[in-house]
């Protein structure tokens, strides 16, 4: 037999396990995108506010140019 007619389980393909791949990322995405913000990086909400205060305080001194390069 050749490649051509060989008889291929579809689900055993490389497109199609690519494909179910895909599906579970999307999966993920979409139950991490309800999750709130600071729950996805575990800090409580006090923490999250506090982080992205300083993140603001830097970029207000800085601008986007001043924080090129910084290992967070």
């Amino acid at each position: 037999m050749t490649k051509f007619n060989e008889n291929i389980n579809v689900e055993e393909t490389d497109a199609y396990k690519t494909g179910e791949l895909m599906e579970a990322s999307r999966e993920l995405q979409e139950v991490e995108a309800s999750r709130p913000i600071h729950e996805q990086f575990g800090m409580t909400v006090e923490e999250w506010n506090r982080s992205q205060e300083a993140w603001d305080v830097l970029h207000d001194m800085h601008g986007l140019r001043g924080l090129e390069g910084r290992a967070w």
